[in-house]
């Protein structure tokens, strides 16, 4: 058993332990308040470790945006570049588009003018026939008037054919005639 004087130290003991814990209960319950605190700060610590996770990947497709964008700048200047050629080029062809023009203009006109003289002209044997010129073609040999037009051989009526770009038929008499209308001659057969 415990002695009176035991008992008194036991029980200043357990006051003082009291007194301790009393005096402690403020800072426990701060500590508490910490441990909430920190759950609270650890919670805080994921939701931006997952939004700076969601900055990452958004930066990452910037990059990659920026990346394609510099590709798609240098495809285009490319291009603009080819195009700044080719206009060029173009530039420098319209000259001598332009003087084809003129010459083909001249030469149809040229032409309406050989037909309307044959239309009007060519009425006897020894009529000239002012002869067609189809573009820049080497013009084969020509019969120099009705008469040999009308004495041509199937070999020259041929050529003449394939020059004009009239299809050949059966009847050499038909191609002959063709080649006349064709030049504005109204009939190779003449009276004369």
């Amino acid at each position: 058993m415990m002695s009176e004087a035991e008992i008194k130290e036991f029980a200043r003991n357990i006051k003082a332990t009291g007194q301790f814990i009393d005096e402690s209960a403020t800072e426990l319950s701060q500590i508490g308040n910490l441990n909430e605190a920190r759950n609270e700060l650890m919670r805080e610590i994921k939701n931006i470790s997952s939004k700076l996770t969601n900055l990452e990947s958004n930066v990452t497709s910037i990059k990659t945006e920026f990346t394609e964008m510099k590709t798609d700048i240098t495809q285009i200047k490319s291009e603009f570049t080819e195009m700044k050629t080719d206009i060029t080029q173009i530039k420098s062809e319209i000259p001598e588009m332009k003087f084809q023009i003129d010459l083909n203009f001249i030469q149809s006109e040229e032409n309406t003018n050989k037909r309307l003289f044959n239309s009007l002209l060519c009425l006897t044997q020894d009529s000239k026939i002012a002869w067609i010129q189809m573009g820049y073609d080497v013009m084969p040999e020509m019969p120099k008037n009705l008469y040999s037009l009308r004495n041509a051989h199937r070999n020259q009526i041929t050529v003449i054919c394939h020059y004009y770009k009239i299809p050949p038929s059966e009847s050499l008499i038909g191609d002959k005639q063709a080649i006349a209308e064709f030049v504005g001659v109204q009939n190779i057969r003449t009276h004369h």
